[in-house]
């Protein structure tokens, strides 16, 4: 028993339903069934990757390996990358979302400035910095799932409501879809379109919202698919 006293009264409570409250331990396995999946992804586009460039590569420096080399070393950082993501705590990546929200759209807007942005091909997709290029949609895929993890569990208990748990979210995927369909990369826009509409219902949004959503972006998905 504990005695808990104040100026007027004496609190008795039993020992045992006092409960003492301990951070949470970081998990540190891993989910098998996704890092084999990524694996595998990756098996797969090695072999691609070595099947579409070696011809190209013995041609253009005498080593059929060279394109394969490149993208085995980005495996490998990748890895490294995954590896320190994974132990980084979530109240991080909370405090994480809104700046990287901002620094996704910067790049973005990058891409249109000449002398950074880089065409490759007509689009206008990477970005020149310091020596280094990267293209700024993968960036701004990173940055919307996080936005959108801390967002949705932020307004989970209004999550169903269309002014709080649709339209905000469908109206940042929407401005990053445009500035991406600028350069033009409709592949990454669907991949993103698909991704906002996956999180947003696991979320707990409203299936009519993110269906109706989706009926309406179908004729423009349409005309730039037939333009292009």
């Amino acid at each position: 028993m504990i005695n808990l006293s104040s100026n007027n009264t004496d609190l008795i409570v039993p020992n045992s339903e006092i409960q003492v409250y301990t951070e949470p331990k970081p998990d540190s396995s891993y989910d098998m069934v996704i890092l084999l999946t990524i694996l595998l992804l990756v098996g797969i586009g090695l072999v691609m990757v070595y099947s579409a460039s070696s011809a190209i590569a013995l041609e253009r420096y005498k080593n059929s390996y060279f394109y394969l080399r490149k993208q085995f070393i980005a495996f490998l950082l990748g890895c490294l990358a995954m590896i320190i993501c994974k132990n980084i705590p979530f109240r991080i990546y909370n405090k994480l979302a809104y700046p990287a929200l901002l620094g996704a759209v910067i790049f973005l807007i990058l891409v249109f400035i000449p002398g950074i942005g880089h065409t490759v091909s007509g689009a206008t997709r990477w970005l020149r910095i310091f020596g280094l290029s990267f293209q700024p949609s993968e960036f701004a895929r990173l940055s919307l799932i996080v936005y959108l993890s801390y967002s949705i569990s932020k307004k989970q208990r209004k999550i169903q409501e269309f002014s709080i748990g649709f339209l905000p979210h469908a109206f940042v995927v929407g401005f990053f879809m445009f500035l991406i369909a600028l350069q033009p990369d409709f592949g990454s826009v669907v991949i993103m379109a698909v991704l906002a509409v996956f999180m947003l219902y696991v979320g707990g949004v409203r299936f009519i919202h993110l269906f109706t959503c989706v009926l309406a972006m179908l004729p423009a998905a349409y005309y730039l698919i037939i333009n292009e």
